[in-house]
């Protein structure tokens, strides 16, 4: 509800927490999930770095998960706010990355996305 009110500083609180609460569960899924939100709301903020880190760690988690879904959309958000902060290299690399995984699943929905 934060960030529909516009209040991202709010909905990083609320998502950093959510990301938590999911770690602590075991919940794997949906605490990459909360971190990717996490990553959005933090880029909304100018907190590039802060973002980043975030979705490395969803990145991660989400290769564990083993879940092509998930990994591809993870890749793209960090492939994305890379670009955004001017590491075109090494985000074209992670959007090429995400777009090869969606692919492979036949995910071509995601794939668009990706592309887009």
């Amino acid at each position: 509800m934060a960030w529909r009110d516009g209040d991202r500083a709010g909905a990083a609180s609320a998502w950093e927490a959510a990301a938590a609460g999911f770690g602590d569960a075991g919940d794997a899924r949906s605490r990459v999930v909360a971190l990717q939100r996490l990553a959005e709301a933090e880029q909304s903020l100018g907190r590039g770095s802060d973002a980043r880190a975030h979705l490395e760690q969803a990145v991660a988690l989400a290769e564990e998960t083993g879940d092509a879904g998930l990994r591809a959309s993870t890749l793209g958000s960090l492939g994305t706010a890379l670009l955004a902060a001017g590491a075109a290299a090494e985000g074209r690399a992670r959007l090429e990355a995400a777009a090869a995984v969606a692919e492979a699943a036949g995910l071509h929905g995601l794939l668009a996305a990706i592309l887009n």
